[in-house]
């Protein structure tokens, strides 16, 4: 394998060293050692070697260390320094590797497993402290190691469940804390999705100064990655807070929240406040939906001032009316009966600005009246646009349509005739009938 060094400024070569001996060698992983000089991880036909390269002259190799068997499906994924610490991250499905002589914390827990061994560097060799397993019985890997103040980070993937709530998909990412002194696993985090294959791939920690979260005007802390689903912590909403409800006029019944209510719970307690079913809710899909059935009526009433629970659920005190009651399906009145001639004259509307629809059947047997309606308005409008003259004769001399026309209403019909004449005269074809 080998190693360059370049001026970072101008991007000349000024050093350059072909390292390892005759075997299959692949340089895995750099970083500056505490006292300056370079340390470099390699995997040489399956093992992992460590060696420290003097900065000054890459000829000179200060140490070079075996650290044991990881076979050649094995890998190194990372390679930091603390100090005198360092800490060397992979993979490998040898359950006896110990970096020589390092102490396991963690066992091996079978097929390949993910490992964190920690080596004190002492300028001239190092010595193995702690070997720590990262895995399962099935597939797991290491991509990547972040060191903070004292513990270690590592993220990479998983086919098994390093949870106790198990694996969501194919493959799941993680994340795990490792104490640094001890090596023993603080605490693991596995994320994944349904029929997808995930994986972490890198990770940076800093333990002060500024981050992304700041530039997001987001704080630190600890993130529950199961999203808690209670109306307290989703809405403005908190325990005590309440609404009334009322049926058909009667007693009014509280609806309190409590601590860690969900919509779910919420609509259990309007379930149970009517045998009949008067009164339904669902709290399904992050939302309540309350709804009146049948012929009843059901009142909805605000809470005092502050404890108002349903102005905090962006509902207002309102009347909620059943089908039957919407609709007037109980209505005794005969909807379809045909208009007679008395009804002549008026004010003619269709009245088809309610609810209209076909999606149950009362609300088609609704729909299907007001259509029934709208057209016998129709036909009445335009029987009353044209009447006999004689019948509107009649009713201007009282209701008798016999005897001596009045002068005053002969000369309104010449007029009438000779205005009609004169449309008919002109040009063009149609005309204007009474």
């Amino acid at each position: 394998m080998m190693l360059l060094k370049i001026d970072g400024d101008s991007g000349q070569r000024i050093d350059e060293a072909l390292i390892g001996s005759a075997t299959t060698e692949r340089g895995e992983a750099v970083a500056i050692a505490e006292d300056g000089n370079i340390l470099l991880a390699s995997i040489d036909n399956g093992r992992a070697v460590l060696r420290k390269v003097d900065v000054n002259d890459f000829s000179n190799i200060l140490f070079e260390q075996d650290l044991g068997q990881i076979n050649n499906s094995g890998a190194i994924s990372g390679l930091r320094v603390s100090g005198s610490n360092i800490f060397l991250a992979g993979s490998t499905s040898n359950s006896g590797f110990t970096g020589t002589a390092a102490s396991i914390a963690k066992d091996f827990a079978g097929d390949t497993d993910g490992f964190v061994l920690k080596l004190t560097d002492n300028g001239s060799s190092a010595d193995a402290d702690f070997v720590s397993f990262v895995g399962t019985e099935a597939f797991d890997k290491i991509n990547d190691i972040a060191v903070g103040a004292s513990s270690v980070f590592v993220v990479g993937s998983t086919r098994g469940a390093l949870e106790a709530g198990g694996r969501e998909g194919p493959t799941d990412a993680f994340i795990t804390r490792i104490d640094m002194a001890t090596g023993a696993i603080e605490q693991v985090q596995q994320f994944g999705l349904l029929l997808t294959n995930n994986e972490a791939t890198g990770i940076a920690f800093t333990n002060t100064g500024p981050s992304v979260l700041d530039a997001l005007g987001l704080p630190a802390g600890t993130v529950d990655r199961i999203e808690t689903r209670s109306v307290d912590s989703q809405t403005t909403a908190k325990a005590g807070d309440y609404f009334d409800i009322s049926i058909d006029g009667g007693r009014k019944r509280r609806i309190t929240l409590n601590e860690g209510d969900t919509f779910s719970d919420i609509a259990r307690r309007i379930n149970r406040l009517s045998f009949r079913g008067d009164v339904s809710a669902d709290g399904s899909n992050g939302k309540l939906v309350i709804r009146a059935n049948g012929s009843a009526s059901v009142d909805l009433i605000a809470g005092e001032g502050s404890s108002d629970l349903l102005g905090k659920l962006g509902l207002k005190s309102q009347r909620l009316l059943g089908t039957d009651a919407l609709f007037n399906l109980n209505d005794d009145d005969d909807r379809n009966s045909s208009s007679t001639e008395s009804d002549l004259g008026g004010v003619f509307a269709f009245k088809l600005d309610g609810p209209l629809g076909l999606q149950d059947r009362q609300t088609a047997a609704f729909t299907l009246t007001q259509i029934q309606e709208a057209i016998n308005t129709s036909q009445r409008a335009f029987r009353s646009l044209s009447p006999s003259i004689l019948d509107t004769l009649g009713d201007q001399l009282g209701g008798s349509a016999s005897g001596v026309v009045p002068t005053r209403l002969q000369s309104q019909l010449a007029n009438y005739s000779a205005a009609l004449s004169r449309l008919q005269s002109g040009s063009g074809g149609g005309g204007f009938f009474i």
